[in-house]
Parts: structure tokens; sequence; C-alpha cells
């Protein structure tokens, strides 16, 4: 045998070993998606105030499955989901009303902070139009601490190309009364606003379509620019 051939078996070798290697990886991701979400959706699972120490842990096992498996980006997207709709879970409170996490730093507005940037590492992943779509839906039902986290990692991770359909619900996302609300208020950073202003000036170089959500947009800048004098 030619020391040629010994190569190409050596590489053949090894490029099926690393396809095995893959695929082991993909399924192995695959079944932590699925484990993750039946906890989430486990009544005994969110019934103990301690077990949401495990969240971190997920939205890691999130971000690998959205990185090294595409296909399961729906997937991630659903369990993200379910970690808005975990307000009342946790068994955050004891008999007398008081909150057993207050003592906590990990809290549910903490894990939904997190949620938010799996969905924004998601979006920069190429999952972009049912992610924003999620938010638009959903911005109204946040807490008012989740949306100025998503305008912060918003701002500070979108980067051009634009699609058509990413600005406009942008826009659209950005006019909700709750993120208005939140824009506007003195809470909202001075940096993030700026960066918002340049924002809407890109657009503006680049002509975008003048939907309704943009001007709109645009009327919502103009009260952004006053209070925070920019």
């Amino acid at each position: 045998m030619s020391l040629g051939t010994i190569t190409t078996t050596i590489t053949t070798t090894n490029t099926i070993i690393m396809n095995i290697i893959i695929i082991i990886i993909i399924l192995l991701l695959s079944l932590y998606n699925s484990w993750i979400k039946s906890c989430l959706t486990d009544n005994d699972f969110t019934s103990k105030a301690l077990n949401i120490n495990l969240l971190p842990f997920f939205f890691s096992m999130i971000i690998a499955s959205t990185e090294h498996h595409p296909l399961q980006h729906p997937d991630c997207l659903d369990i993200l989901k379910i970690v808005f709709k975990l307000n009342d879970v946790f068994d955050s409170y004891d008999s007398n009303g008081s909150s057993k996490l207050a003592a906590n730093i990990y809290n549910i507005v903490t894990a939904q902070n997190d949620a938010i940037e799996c969905i924004i590492y998601l979006m920069g992943s190429g999952y972009v139009n049912e992610s924003i779509s999620f938010l638009c839906q959903n911005i109204d039902t946040f807490d008012i601490k989740n949306i100025r986290h998503l305008l912060n990692k918003l701002l500070n991770s979108i980067t051009t190309p634009f699609s058509i359909y990413f600005v406009t619900k942008l826009c659209e996302l950005l006019c909700y009364p709750s993120v208005t609300k939140a824009l506007t208020s003195s809470y909202f950073a001075v940096d993030d606003a700026i960066k918002l202003k340049k924002l809407i000036e890109s657009l503006e170089e680049k002509d975008f379509p003048n939907t309704n959500a943009y001007h709109n947009l645009q009327a919502v800048m103009s009260q952004v620019i006053t209070i925070h004098k920019i």
C-alpha cells in the first residue's frame, strides 16, 4: 500500500469519526432540549424554589444548541417562551405571603433577562423573524426591568445589514406602550438613547419604507431626545 493511499485512508477515517462525533453532539443537544422543556412544564419541578438556580445551566445548553444545531432553533425559542410564563411558579411565596426568593440573587426577572439574551443570540444566529415576532406579540406582558434589559441588549447588538422585515418589526416593537414608557423613563440609559438615535438616523440614510410603524418610532424618538437631552 502506497503512502498516498494510507494518507487518504487516514483522512477518510478521521472525517467519518468527526461526522459521528457531530451527529452524537446533535442528538445530545436535541435530548437536552427535550429534557429542559419537560422540566419547565413539570409542576413538580417548578414548585421547588431552588430549582430556579438550574436555569442558567439550561440557558447555556440552549446557547450551545443554537450555535451548533440550527435545526433546533424553533425548539430553543419554544423553551425560551416558557420562561416568560413562570412568574407565578418556583414556589416563590411561603404561607405568610413572604417571598422565599427575596434573598436569592437569581430570581425570575433575572432568569427572564437571561432568556432575552438567548433570544437575541438566536436572532444573531439567523433565527430572526420568529424571534422578533414573539417579542412583538408579548412585550406588553414583560416586566419593565426585562424591557429595559431587552432595549440595552438589542441596541448593543444590532448590526447592518437590516432586512425590511426586521426593521418593520423593530419599529413596531419600539412603539408598543410598555416600550415607549421604558424609552421615555429616566431609568433608560442615555448611552442607549444615543444608540437608538443613531440607529434611526442610519435607517433614514438607507431610505427604508415610510411605514406607519416607522413614523410612530420617529415620534417616540422626539420624546426620547427631549427627555434625555441628546
